[in-house]
């Protein structure tokens, strides 16, 4: 579903990074909104029971990571050595009130639109992909073949209030916070 430029780019991405998707936990994580829409900010400890019960399952797979603001992801990147930053996808300084594509201002509209563009085509290619509500999050999701965590959100990507529950794979689930 994706143009031979796109998938070149991927590639080139696979290769940087030395990933293996059979063997891949993606992971998203998405903040800015708490200024767009007063959605309140997910703590990324969130994830690290999702993480935990994969890798007891699968303790050689590594975890390709974005975060939408610097430093969210640091307690992640101390608690799993084997979790790297996608460079490549840009990042807003932490507490921005902006998305991070007003970062990109500079590239052309094609490279700022590419950005997440990649993220749905990495993503979605990830044998488990945790996310917290995207919009990209979303798509990358809905063409994955893989295992998808939705954290307080539906997958269907309704509106409705962020709440104690998570998905897996479309099935919903209680308690998000333990």
């Amino acid at each position: 579903i994706f143009n031979d430029a796109t998938n070149q780019r991927g590639q080139a991405l696979v290769a940087k990074y030395g990933i293996d998707f059979s063997k891949t936990i993606g992971i998203t994580w998405r903040g800015t909104d708490i200024y767009l829409d007063g959605r309140p900010r997910m703590p990324i400890e969130t994830y690290f029971r999702f993480i935990d019960e994969i890798l007891e399952k699968h303790p050689d797979y590594r975890i390709a990571c974005t975060a939408e603001e610097t430093g969210i992801l640091d307690p992640l990147f101390a608690r799993y050595p084997n979790a790297f930053l996608i460079e490549e996808f840009t990042q807003a300084p932490l507490g921005a009130k902006d998305n991070p594509e007003k970062l990109r201002s500079k590239l052309s509209g094609y490279e700022r639109g590419l950005v997440p563009v990649l993220m749905v085509w990495l993503f979605s290619k990830c044998a488990y992909y945790i996310k917290n509500r995207s919009s990209s999050g979303a798509v990358a999701s809905w063409i994955s073949d893989g295992n998808i965590i939705s954290l307080g959100h539906e997958e269907t990507l309704s509106y409705a209030p962020p709440g104690d529950y998570y998905q897996i794979n479309g099935e919903t689930k209680t308690p998000l916070y333990l």
